[in-house]
């Protein structure tokens, strides 16, 4: 049991690079956001601080990021002047909301796929022969059987850490250069809608291994994954570190690669550039970004697949009972 996390983290990492076809469905699910260990990172220090930093300035100096109560006072008056503009903004706006649905429908699909398909390769890995064989069949399956609830955890989760960080960011910036009891209250709050949220995104990978792998129906099975949880809370805690910093290693690994592959390049293309060859220049600038963002999808890819199947095996152990807190065993409260 010492090595309970090293081996569900070696697990993963095998069936991100042996099961390629997995890398399909990778791509959609990292649509998703990966897990909520990335999200703690990016939206805490990203887009909500400079929304709220932008609003802050914006009502202090009259304008922020080239938009002034001139130019909305324009842009006003040129919509009441021209009303089938207005409809055309609904439309735009429409458009957008539907493909963000969209890839959200599909990154629904491609975690329902990972996950049954992960824990398919899981059992068959302890089983004489293999009892399912995996595929992209089976997971496109699963994916249309367990679509809509999958998918309305997905958004719920998604509306839910928007909420939670634009609030936790207003918070901070209020306070700042007000008063410290403030600011210290603001980092109060922040650590509780952090912990909150944590708590929901490990609530909703245990449904949604209730939902595919034990055929539970949306309530049941959130109702299931809070009991499993709160059974577990530990060892969810722990392993959610562990993936944390594996997963600042992956994300390390993915830029490096980049930059390393695309470093030549940009050198090579300065040279076509020196030399006037404007052709070789346009078509290597244009293969350069193809390069770019392949790598990027892969790296991605590789790193979704790689995520759920981690969850995936831990949900499959604590369902086992077979796994256990490793600071309860180092302080000696559970017999090896």
């Amino acid at each position: 049991m010492a090595s309970l996390y090293f081996d569900i983290l070696k697990q993963a990492a095998a069936i991100a690079w042996r099961h390629k076809y997995l890398w399909l469905f990778g791509i959609f699910a990292a649509v998703v956001g990966g897990t909520i260990e990335t999200q703690l990172i990016y939206t805490s220090f990203g887009e909500p601080n400079n929304f709220w930093l932008n609003w802050k300035q914006f009502l202090a100096a009259g304008s922020a990021n080239g938009i002034s109560w001139s130019v909305l006072a324009n842009l006003r008056q040129a919509l009441w002047s021209f009303p089938g503009s207005i409809f055309l903004l609904i439309l735009i706006a429409a458009v957008i909301a539907l493909l963000y649905l969209a890839f959200l429908a599909a990154a629904s699909m491609a975690q329902t796929a990972l996950v049954n398909n992960a824990a398919v390769i899981i059992k068959n890995q302890t089983a004489a022969a293999d009892t399912v064989k995996p595929g992209l069949a089976l997971g496109f399956l699963a994916g249309k059987q367990y679509f809509w609830p999958v998918f309305f955890l997905n958004a719920g989760f998604k509306f839910l850490a928007g909420v939670i960080f634009y609030i936790v960011s207003a918070t901070f910036l209020l306070a700042y250069h007000q008063s410290l009891v403030l600011y210290l209250g603001g980092g109060a709050l922040f650590i509780v809608l952090a912990a909150g949220l944590a708590l929901t995104a490990m609530l909703e990978r245990y449904a949604i291994g209730f939902l595919v792998l034990e055929k539970q129906k949306l309530w049941p099975a959130l109702v299931s994954a809070g009991k499993l949880f709160f059974a577990n809370w530990l060892v969810s805690v722990e392993m959610s570190f562990g993936l944390f910093f594996t997963e600042l290693i992956g994300n390390l690994a993915v830029m490096l690669a980049v930059v390393g592959t695309t470093i030549p390049v940009l050198f090579v293309l300065n040279l076509f550039w020196t030399w006037q060859w404007s052709t070789a220049v346009l078509w290597l600038f244009f293969s350069m970004m193809i390069l770019f963002y392949a790598l990027l999808l892969w790296g991605y890819a590789m790193l979704a697949v790689f995520q759920v199947s981690v969850w995936t095996g831990l949900f499959l152990r604590l369902r086992e009972g077979t796994a256990q807190s490793k600071i309860m065993r180092v302080l000696g409260q559970v017999k090896n």
